[in-house]
């Protein structure tokens, strides 16, 4: 090997920076000057020899680590002062050219650079020989690896080279695409390369990805040069499944926006990094805001932007949902420029983990109006229920207070019809009267101006009582039973309200039922008293049970129109034992009977 420096090597002894550039540009010789590790310069001439090295490691920092690699038997002179390292350097052939053989020399100049020269040698010399017989080998285990990998790899693998024509297939390609010809181009299989240039994506070793449907499988195909092999690569891979689950997802997609279109309410989606994905026209609208101000901004600009004033109250929840994983959603009533808006902020939480939240916003301007009209209405109903109540109360008062007194005989002998009507009369009177009793309470409960005498009050009393007042309106075949305990049950009530709730459902009991027994009873449980009421009569059909408690509602009309009733008594049933903080139960089979049960705390 000849270690002696070229005689046309650069002699930058003793100048300065600008100056040995200036004559490294000067000379015919491939140069690469490079400061801090970056390329900062590089002679025409080195274009050459980018062809063989590849363009992607001439732009790189590692240059001189690449090009040293690759050296042998390097040598190390002095030469007027400047260190210079000598070697060889053969890079590996192409194809269709041929090797570069020359001496790499690296000089370390003033200011922190180093070049890199290299100076060709004739391949006819001996001792390159050696190297280019290396370079070959090379060469040859490259093509040799590269076959294995082609033959082994289950995705489609293509070799072309600088004018696209298809060198080589392995057999999942030829699967993929069906049986190729010695001509066929890539750009015939792959239409979205006709416009690359494959002679440079070759010489850089670029790479690129192309995604191209074969029938039903969808494919990423990764295209690369290999400019040790002047030649190119295309890598498949399939993405099928990856394609159909995000076609899937992009369907659910257009399901949810096609949803949110058609809700006439406000809808804003926001993720767990809390930036706001989704959101549907209403909710533009009803804040006059472009989507592209909304959608990919972070939820606090966006309520920053829409209602300031919440962005406290905005900031803590979203902590509190992703701290503690609540799932309760939180929704607020507010004035809204000239509408009543309803805002409810609904987080997202799967297996316990915070995945984002969904604002609902309702515009409930016009509800919050009907219901304001409605309870005007109500009270307008209230109150003249109450007024007619107590005007018709005082004449039938007076009527049956006579009808008593006549049927006593105080003003001398009644005849037989005579007796017959004032007993009508009386009647009708107490049933009259017992309605309008009725119509107020209900007028009272639904004004809020209930007054309850809350004392403590003896269930059993109260059993005894009304059952003494009950048992002559029984049918003949119908017994009246109890089950009352000996100790006594106190809870604190109103004693006459309690005596008014048992008194209706007895009623009903005795009204609905043609045999068999009613049954009255009354025990304590761990922290309430719970009085009851079964009887065997017609029984309730489970459709009805819902209505069972309004006002003016009555069920029984279905199968019976014999009684008499204006379907108030278990609407006020229901509503004072609500005021004592109980609460009414009841079950019921059709033919069978009905239970109702009456839970009252034990202590208030």
């Amino acid at each position: 090997m000849n270690s002696d420096t070229p005689d046309n090597a650069p002699q930058t002894a003793g100048l300065s920076g600008e100056a040995s550039l200036a004559l490294l540009r000067s000379i015919q010789l491939p140069v690469w000057v490079f400061a801090g590790g970056q390329l900062v310069f590089s002679s025409e001439s080195a274009d050459s020899v980018v062809l063989v090295i590849g363009r992607d490691l001439i732009e790189s920092a590692d240059v001189p680590v690449y090009l040293e690699r690759q050296c042998v038997n390097a040598t190390t002179s002095k030469r007027n002062g400047i260190s210079e390292e000598i070697s060889y350097y053969a890079a590996p052939p192409h194809n269709d050219i041929t090797p570069l053989i020359g001496q790499l020399l690296r000089y370390d100049l003033p200011e922190g650079r180093v070049a890199v020269t290299l100076h060709p040698v004739p391949h006819s010399q001996p001792e390159v020989q050696p190297y280019l017989r290396e370079a070959e080998t090379t060469r040859e285990e490259h093509e040799h690896q590269m076959a294995l990998f082609a033959e082994y790899n289950p995705n489609p693998v293509l070799r072309f080279d600088s004018r696209g024509t298809i060198l080589s297939a392995n057999s999942n390609a030829i699967q993929a695409f069906g049986e190729l010809s010695s001509r066929v181009k890539l750009a015939d299989l792959l239409p979205q390369t006709s416009q690359l240039d494959l002679a440079y994506i070759i010489n850089t070793g670029e790479r690129l990805v192309v995604e191209h449907r074969i029938g039903l499988r969808h494919f990423d195909f990764l295209v690369r040069g290999v400019p040790e092999l002047n030649a190119g690569h295309v890598y498949g891979t399939d993405i099928s499944k990856r394609k159909q689950a995000e076609e899937a997802a992009q369907s659910e997609c257009d399901k949810l926006s096609t949803m949110l279109s058609d809700i006439e309410e406000g809808v804003l989606l926001v993720d767990a990094d809390h930036i706001a994905i989704e959101t549907n026209s209403f909710f533009c609208r009803f804040f006059n805001i472009e989507r592209g101000e909304i959608i990919g901004k972070d939820a606090y600009e966006v309520t920053e932007l829409l209602a300031p004033r919440l962005l406290p109250r905005v900031k803590q929840l979203i902590e509190d949902f992703t701290r503690l994983a609540l799932t309760e959603p939180y929704m607020i009533q507010r004035q809204y420029h000239d509408s009543e808006v309803l805002l409810r902020i609904k987080p997202i939480i799967h297996d316990n983990h915070y995945l984002g939240l969904v604002v609902n916003i309702l515009d409930v301007t016009e509800l919050v109006a009907a219901r304001k009209l409605a309870e005007s209405a109500n009270q307008s109903k209230t109150q003249f229920l109450a007024n007619m109540s107590h005007e018709l109360r005082t004449p039938l008062t007076i009527i049956n207070g006579f009808s008593e007194v006549l049927l006593e005989k105080a003003f001398g002998p009644l005849t037989e019809q005579q007796e017959h009507y004032l007993n009508q009369i009386q009647s009708s009177g107490q049933h009259l009267l017992a309605i309008i009793s009725d119509l107020l309470d209900l007028a009272r409960i639904e004004s809020g101006r209930l007054e309850l005498d809350i004392k403590d009050c003896d269930l059993g009393l109260v059993c005894r009582e009304v059952m003494l007042m009950i048992e002559p309106r029984l049918r003949a075949n119908v017994s009246l039973t109890h089950d009352l305990p000996e100790e006594t049950i106190t809870v604190q009530a109103d004693f006459l309200r309690m005596k008014q709730v048992l008194l209706n459902l007895l009623s009903n009991a005795a009204k609905f039922t043609y045999e068999g027994h009613v049954n009255v009873c009354l025990r304590r449980t761990a922290d309430a008293a719970e009085l009851g009421v079964d009887d065997t009569g017609i029984g309730i059909a489970p459709e009805d049970l819902d209505r069972l408690f309004k006002p003016f509602e009555q069920v029984q009309e279905k199968t019976t129109s014999s009684t008499q009733g204006t379907g108030l008594g278990l609407a006020l049933c229901r509503e004072i034992v609500y005021a004592h903080h109980g609460r009414i139960e009841v079950s019921s089979t059709v033919n069978a009977g009905s239970s109702f049960r009456v839970i009252l705390p034990a202590t208030r």
